[in-house]
């Protein structure tokens, strides 16, 4: 039977075409079983599962007007599989029952780009870009000729694809949804991927100091004026390190003239590991209410977590609450959802898929131990982790899922499910002595311990005992059940019946709870013995919002209406005052002009007025509160080609303030100067100059305001003051406060550095030199070697653990003159320097280390850097011509073991890289080449062409 419509067909050679169909059939059936048997056979035995439990049958078990044809296999317009044989029958026309048509396993998995992982179950798990599906094998049914075979109606029911038989392509046609499909959410998701284990073994290994005297500060201040006499005073600092952690010292300075009057302030010893804390010294206590100066030895080991990581911003020292916190929570997400739906949990942050699971029969998904938000910079710490699920019907990624909120928040003191911590404490009060240099310690013994336990994904407990002159018991809580926005946390104190005094309390409190159920809705209540508050927001719509906040000695509801952007108003209602309160914001641009308005009137009948205007280079700024006024006019000299402020200003300053000793009469005062303001040159984004000089009238007479801030005089951080006349006064008086820091190991730099830091943190200090004598040490005539290096290139230049600097470090590189600061938590790090980062034409010889870090030290990481130059050439023999495939070697006579090598290509060229400066031996296959010697200078130019003959 002939049909013109196979004319078409991609199967047959043309030359075929005018031969009756079903001899074409059968000369092409015999023709690609011969072909094709074995790799069928292979085919089965390495794809399909080994014990699958299909059905073995054979051909009996479909129609008997079926028999092997060979077709086509397309997924929609593409070709899938040019030809393959199949089970069915057509008649020229169309396909003859279909729905029962048999397709090889493989051949159907090839074409939807399926790839089959068994499970443990006996299923098997089909997954393509675009659906996750499970099998179950035994639903199959098994073809003599073809192996495990789909039906047609088996890849419509099992697989959800349309499947046709196109007679005019002679192929079957395969429509999954995802062709038709776009800007579905599931293929936008990128994979999550493990962290990498950070390879320390096999590198050289870089300790920190044991002891060390890491820096030192000292701040003065002199005041006096008038009839006043001249007072000294300052504090002296120093921090280092000593045997894996830092000591801390601060003398108070109350007479820098009289050493005698100095007194210790504060002496700490403090180690922070991952695990465990231990702090010898002064130090604050875990138990509330604690004595302000307590000396003594505390340790705090943790469980199962590790502490956040807080860059302190001043000498804070050992915090044992923050210590007792987990940097992040880990619980569990589950949930139900119809068998065969694809579940994906999604961190929002950078749409990454953290995990998917394919609901089986149960119904119900699980993802466990999923983290919140790390503050850890070397656990790569983000903002916060905001996680949503995403659930795809039946297995298919190109369907628009369902979005199911999956969020949760770490509650500070709360600990994930069998995680806990304990704090041991003891010492004594050290009392102050104006004659003692340390003071002296009391005859109580203080201390006690605290126990915190994460006893559910959902409730911390805490408790402790402690003695301070009487015996308290402690007792704490905190609640964030995982489906709802609530969050409870509470603390109590127990004195002992014996020792209570009469005037205290047996038991004291505090009661936190918070329900936020969305942006729009917050309550928060606060209760303890002596008071309650309760803070209430309900933003109704985008326009108005409902508040009403309650304390002790006042209870106010409030309104705030947003008539249109950038107008406000809000009135409210004080019930103990029975009394309206309100007021307006307006702010808004219209043209050059800028301007933000604020005005509260309060229920007691007093205005708070704040105005701030800009136009062009003229600032208003006007305060009004209480009577008292401060309005200020100042206009910014702009540079007029680059159009930026020179930092140049003049201003004219009104005060006004009742009169405390006759309310009838007001004092006022006008200052009218310059100003500038210098832009920051410091990574701690401090301006380096900023000059006020003024001459001001008012009411208790005329005289010079003058106030000068730098850190620009050799290191020192300054601020002086000067004043003739003030609002309430015409005494003169001035004020004189000099900071002077100092890094003095690993080596010494002076420039402001808020180096209190180091009490809880290190840091790694790298050192690039130019190894003149490549030694790889770095001796007394090879200096620092910064040029062409800044902070933003040093952040990719260097790595810490495989990543830039700035994903460990919270501040940015610092660039001293002797080398670059950056600041580290304690722990041992991977440092790589890349090689793709370095000053062109510059190498180094080492470029990975592993690096301990300490707090209270910078640990010196020495980087040397040797000329890097290129040699390339020609290669000739006797005869001048080229020869290809011979190496070339240039070994250096003082260090044989320094040598680059090349091999020439066709055309006889080589090209050696990386070769340092110094004298060195060519050789051709081993041979002494023509030249035999090379010679690189330092000042050589960074590409050097010799030709060579052998």
């Amino acid at each position: 039977m002939a049909h013109s419509n196979l004319k078409k067909s991609h199967i047959f050679p043309r030359r075929l075409e005018y031969l009756p169909l079903t001899f074409r059939l059968l000369l092409f059936s015999f023709f690609m079983l011969f072909l094709l048997g074995a790799e069928v056979v292979d085919a089965q035995q390495d794809s399909e599962p080994a014990d699958n439990g299909a059905t073995e049958t054979t051909s009996e078990t479909f129609p008997a007007s079926f028999d092997l044809i060979p077709v086509g296999i397309k997924l929609g317009d593409r070709t899938a599989n040019p030809g393959t044989l199949v089970r069915g029958s057509e008649n020229g026309i169309q396909a003859i029952d279909f729905s029962n048509w048999a397709i090889a396993y493989n051949d159907v998995l090839k074409a939807l780009q399926f790839t089959a992982t068994p499970l443990a179950d006996g299923t098997i798990e089909l997954r393509s870009p675009a659906a996750v599906i499970r099998l179950d094998p035994s639903l199959l049914d098994t073809d003599p000729q073809l192996g495990l075979v789909f039906t047609v109606t088996q890849i419509r029911d099992l697989l959800q694809i349309p499947v046709e038989f196109d007679i005019s392509e002679y192929a079957i046609v395969l429509t999954p949804e995802w062709l038709r499909a776009s800007g579905s959410l599931g293929l936008t998701g990128r994979y999550s991927l493990p962290e990498r284990p950070i390879v320390l073994e096999g590198l050289p290994r870089i300790e920190a100091p044991n002891l060390s005297f890491s820096a030192i500060g000292q701040e003065v201040r002199v005041t006096g004026g008038g009839d006043r006499p001249t007072e000294y005073e300052g504090d002296l600092v120093g921090i280092g390190t000593f045997f894996g952690g830092s000591w801390y010292s601060k003398i108070d300075q109350r007479d820098l003239t009289d050493p005698r009057s100095w007194q210790l302030e504060e002496f700490q010893y403090l180690r922070q590991t991952p695990s465990t804390d231990y702090v010898i010294g002064d130090q604050r206590t875990f138990w509330p209410e604690g004595s302000g100066r307590y000396t003594g030895v505390s340790i705090v080991r943790r469980f199962g977590f590790q502490p956040p990581t807080e860059f302190t911003n001043a000498s804070d020292g050992f915090n044992p609450q923050q210590r007792l916190n987990s940097d992040r929570l880990e619980r569990d997400i589950r949930g139900r959802a119809e068998p065969g739906t694809l579940v994906q949990l999604v961190n929002k942050n950078g749409n990454l898929i953290v995990g998917e699971q394919l609901v089986d029969q149960s119904g119900i998904y699980r993802f466990e131990n999923i983290p919140s938000a790390s503050t850890n910079k070397g656990r790569g710490g983000i903002a916060g982790n905001r996680y949503e699920l995403r659930l795809y019907p039946n297995g298919q990624l190109s369907a628009f899922p369902e979005i199911r909120a999956a969020e949760f928040s770490s509650l500070p003191g709360q600990l994930s499910k069998g995680t806990s911590a304990l704090l041991l404490s003891a010492g004594f009060e050290r009392l102050r002595q104006a004659d003692t240099f340390f003071g002296s310690l009391s005859n109580d013994l203080q201390g006690g311990f605290a126990y915190r336990w994460g006893a559910t994904d959902n409730l911390t407990l805490g408790t402790g005992l402690f003695y301070d002159g009487q015996l308290k018991g402690l007792g704490e809580f905190f609640f964030q059940p995982g489906r709802l926005p609530l969050r409870i946390t509470g603390a109590a104190t127990f004195n002992s019946d014996e020792q209570r005094g009469e005037q205290q309390s047996d038991f004291r409190y505090d009661l936190n709870v918070r329900f936020n159920p969305g942006q729009r809705f917050d309550f928060e209540f606060d209760k303890d013995e002596l008071s309650e508050r309760i803070r209430t927001r309900w933003d109704v719509s985008d326009k108005f919002r409902l508040a009403f906040n309650s304390n002790s000695s006042d209870q106010i509801a409030q309104a705030t209406w947003r008539l249109f952007p950038g107008f406000s108003t809000r009135v409210g209602w004080s019930f103990n005052n029975k009394a309206l309160e309100g007021g307006f914001d307006l702010s808004g641009a219209l043209g050059d002009l800028l301007i933000r308005n604020s005005v509260t009137f309060s229920a007691d009948q007093s205005l708070d007025w704040r105005l701030f205007s800009r136009y062009q280079n003229l600032t208003l700024d006007h305060r009004l509160r209480d009577r008292q006024i401060a309005t200020e006019v100042e206009y910014f000299f702009r540079n007029p080609e680059a159009l930026v402020d020179t930092g140049h200003s003049v201003f004219a300053r009104y005060q006004s303030s009742p009169n405390e000793d006759n309310e009838a009469r007001t004092n006022e005062l006008l200052v009218a100067g310059w100003r500038y303001e210098a832009n920051s040159t410091v990574g701690d984004r401090l301006s380096d100059w900023i000059v006020d000089l003024g001459y001001g009238v008012g009411t208790q007479g005329a005289g010079w305001q003058i106030a000068v801030t730098t850190n620009q005089l050799l290191g020192l951080n300054l601020t002086a003051r000067y004043q003739d006349i003030s609002l309430t006064g015409n005494e003169s008086s001035f004020s004189l406060l000099i900071g002077s820091d100092a890094i003095l190991s690993p080596n010494f730099s002076l420039k402001p550095s808020r180096f209190e830091r180091l009490r809880t943190e290190g840091g790694i200090v790298v050192i690039p030199f130019i190894d003149a004598n490549r030694n790889g040490v770095q001796d007394e005539t090879e200096t620092a070697y910064l040029q062409g290096i800044e902070a933003e290139t040093a952040d990719f230049l260097f790595l810490i653990n495989e990543q830039p600097i700035n994903r460990f470090s919270e501040y940015e590189p610092d660039l001293r003159r002797r080398g670059i600061f950056v600041r580290l938590p304690p722990d041992t790090y991977r440092f790589d320097v890349d090689p793709a980062g370095l000053p062109l034409g510059w190498q180094t010889t080492q470029s990975a280390f592993a690096v301990e870090v300490s707090a209270g030290s910078y640990t010196p990481i020495y980087v040397p850097l040797t000329r890097a130059y290129i040699v390339a050439g020609t290669v000739v023999n006797a005869q001048g011509k080229p020869l290809g495939g011979v190496r070339v070697e240039a070994v250096n006579q003082n260090n044989p073991q320094e040598r680059s090598l090349s091999v020439t290509n066709g055309a006889g060229i080589y090209y050696l890289e990386s070769v340092g400066t110094g004298v060195y031996d060519l050789f051709i296959d081993g041979k002494p080449a023509k030249p035999g010697q090379l010679r690189i200078e330092i000042d050589a130019e960074e590409f050097t062409e010799l030709d060579l003959r052998l």
